[in-house]
């Protein structure tokens, strides 16, 4: 008798090892689906946080490390121009226009670098205490409208230091040329606004005046 519920035993227990196997084998592929789910979720969600970060970074400017000694060595070498017209010729200092030069170099626009120093020209007359009744200041005539962002965004405390305000004028033109492409658009939404692109304005008589006049520009 105890011998048959020894083997009874046996069996039960081989039986319910059996029933768990079995479970064990239907439960897995769920659990392993489940897993590979939520891996692709959790990687489609990174590529998505991802091509927004790279769109994001597309319309604002970010500043790349630069080698100092090639900066220098870039900015030592860059001419120096005179604006000419019909009324006279005037020359921005060489220390504004060395700092000019190295703000191109350091947000990207260094081909623009005669397009710059042609609108700070027109926006200022390279009066650096220039102001305007739309309360536009400095050498590059920055609108008090965007002082809040250039303040987060490159920590600068005093628009009408020339230099924080070359470096704002050049920032914001970096963006808009980043954005749009052409100087002669950027040249628009800096004077207009980013509205006027938006209802087809690419150039105008003061983008189309910047463009021709930088273009015979005299090395001084």
């Amino acid at each position: 008798m105890n011998t048959i519920t020894s083997i009874l035993k046996r069996k039960h227990m081989l039986l319910s090892l059996i029933v768990l196997c079995l479970f064990s084998l239907v439960a897995a592929p769920c659990s392993i689906a489940e897993a590979s789910s939520s891996t692709v979720n959790s990687t489609a969600s990174k590529d998505i946080n991802k091509s927004y970060r790279s769109k994001a970074e597309k319309s604002i400017v970010t500043t790349e490390e630069i080698d100092e000694s090639d900066l220098n060595e870039s900015v030592n070498s860059h001419p120096y121009y005179t604006v000419s017209t019909a009324g006279g010729s005037k020359t921005l200092s060489p220390e504004y226009q060395d700092y000019t030069y190295e703000m191109c170099v350091k947000y990207g626009i260094e081909d623009y670098y005669n397009v710059i120093l042609t609108q700070m020209y027109c926006e200022s007359g390279y009066n650096p205490n220039a102001v305007s009744s739309a309360r536009c200041y400095g050498l590059m005539q920055v609108g008090s409208v965007h002082f809040s962002h250039l303040s987060s965004a490159l920590g600068l405390t005093n628009i009408k230091d020339p230099k924080q305000n070359i470096e704002a004028g050049v920032y914001l033109m970096a963006g808009l040329i980043n954005k749009y492409g052409d100087a002669q658009t950027a040249l628009v939404c800096y004077h207009r606004g980013e509205k006027a692109a938006r209802q087809g304005i690419h150039s105008d008589k003061y983008s189309s005046h910047i463009v021709q006049l930088s273009s015979n520009l005299v090395e001084a």
